[in-house]
């Protein structure tokens, strides 16, 4: 009678199959040959060419006796066994440690190895060099006005000597390294650009003028990098260079004495950058690639869009030669077709995640106590619920999270705002929150529901009229009609 085991030999996990009634030193040895012959030439941590007499055993457990059978020893069909080195005056006593490498062995996982040891320096080293454009902002403010542009000039050369290292680094073909690099040369040069901007009279800390200095330095440091990074950041610079053009707007509006209308503008930027970031992906992917021909274009090599003849596919000779000539003679359209689709993706999710996160902190700031309460309660639901509507339009996974982040983030922020400003109406607030996200579970949990075209369709035009609502509001709680109701026209009595 055969029994059926999974044998366990270093890390390799083979399924035979063992006569259960005949001993086990009648077919232990060829049962090590086989797996010897199947395994060799690779490195599984098993030695199959040691001088030993060998057995099975139960993971934990002592190896049977070679006079005895699987029966005898209680193996049965299906079980996991190790093959094991025995000796005639051993005795074995199962161990910790055995269970552990068994169960190792069974659950495998990434391994820890010298890639991913070079992965953890790299990333490391990024978060120094971070805690270095920390620190830099930390000695500015210990260190008194006069000694800006010290700070300043110092990080700027820790930002340079970071950029040469990435780029050299680049070239010897470790990526990773260059990445981390890369990340810290950016934030101690954003970080530099904000501290050389001179403070302005009476003020003793960083401001606006910082902030806007900064962000120019952002933008021009994610134009770099989407030109000479990696393809995989293009989504990171995207984001960075929509938030950059957005902070250093916000931040020269606060310098002139827009700070009480600043976030309504702010969130309405968001919205107009969320509704249109469709049509600014397309023309920013026909800045960045060449035009794809079109038909009666010119092309570099005409003959490529010559049909393919091949005689001996033909004659049913060679059948493979015939794909081969036509995937040889697509023209490079093709290519740049897939390199502007992957972009598009690319810049859709960085703007998307943009517009997300300027809705998000706009519409938290936003919300005030006073006369405009109950307005800004309003422009926080139909911000949750514009950013709800439009999680369901995109297939990206990274503009659904960064949707659904900004949406989470509204809530959140208004119910610890209001929990801060009336302490005695926290539990309920928590209530209202806890009740919220049970009732989001539970939607989760009851799995997907199909709407009809005629569902589908007044869903969409409840989320424009919601978008165009928030308009005039977020201008109502700006204050722009009371500048306009109290301008004095010329002639007017």
């Amino acid at each position: 009678m055969l029994s059926n085991l999974s044998v366990i030999t270093g890390l390799k996990l083979t399924d035979t199959s063992v006569p259960a009634d005949r001993p086990v030193q009648e077919w232990i040895d060829r049962l090590v040959d086989v797996l010897a012959k199947r395994y060799q030439g690779q490195d599984i941590g098993f030695d199959f060419k040691q001088e030993a007499v060998w057995s099975v055993a139960k993971i934990g457990e002592p190896p049977v006796r070679r006079e005895q059978t699987l029966n005898d020893a209680e193996i049965v069909d299906g079980d996991h066994v190790v093959v094991r080195p025995v000796s005639r005056t051993e005795r074995y006593r199962a161990r910790h440690e055995d269970i552990i490498d068994v169960v190792a062995i069974m659950h495998p996982g990434p391994r820890f190895d010298a890639s991913s040891l070079m992965s953890w320096l790299s990333w490391w080293t990024a978060l120094m060099l971070v805690l270095v454009a920390v620190s830099g902002i930390y000695g500015f403010s210990t260190s008194g006005v006069w000694a800006w542009p010290w700070w300043g000039g110092g990080l700027v050369a820790v930002g340079v000597a970071c950029a040469g290292l990435s780029v050299q680094v680049a070239r010897r073909g470790q990526e990773r390294v260059a990445s981390a690099l890369a990340v810290g040369s950016v934030a101690n040069l954003v970080v530099a650009a904000g501290l050389l901007v001179p403070l302005p009279e009476r003020y003793d800390w960083l401001g606006a003028p910082q902030v806007a200095g900064a962000s120019v330095a952002m933008f021009i440091c994610s134009i770099v990098l989407s030109s000479k990074g990696p393809r995989q950041w293009r989504a990171w610079t995207a984001f960075l260079a929509a938030g950059s053009v957005l902070c250093a707007a916000a931040a020269f509006v606060i310098a002139y004495g827009g700070k009480g209308w600043v976030w309504p503008a702010l969130t309405a930027a968001g919205l107009l950058l969320l509704k249109s970031s469709s049509r600014m992906v397309v023309r920013v992917a026909r800045i960045a690639l060449p035009p794809i021909p079109t038909p009666g274009m010119e092309v570099d090599m005409d003959e490529l869009l010559d049909p393919v003849v091949d005689v001996k596919a033909e004659a049913g000779d060679a059948d493979r030669q015939t794909w081969a000539k036509i995937i040889a003679s697509v023209p490079e359209s093709s290519a740049r077709l897939a390199e502007r689709s992957e972009l598009c993706q690319q810049l859709l999710a960085g703007f998307m995640g943009a517009a997300a996160a300027a809705i998000a902190v706009g519409t938290v700031l936003s919300l005030r106590q006073g006369h405009f309460l109950p307005l800004t309660v309003v422009l926080t639901v139909l911000a949750i619920v514009v950013l709800l509507f439009r999680f369901r339009l995109p297939e990206d996974r990274r503009c659904k999270w960064s949707l659904l982040s900004a949406a989470a983030a509204i809530g959140a922020g208004a119910a610890i705002k209001m929990a801060l400003w009336w302490p005695a109406w926290a539990p309920l607030v928590a209530l209202v929150v806890l009740v919220s996200v049970g009732l989001i579970l539970a939607a989760v949990a009851a799995g997907p529901f199909g709407l009809n075209e005629i569902q589908q369709r007044m869903l969409e035009i409840f989320d424009t009229m919601a978008t165009g609502v928030m308009f005039p509001l977020l201008a109502w709680s700006a204050g722009l009609f009371d500048i306009l109701r109290n301008l004095q026209l010329p002639g007017a009595n």
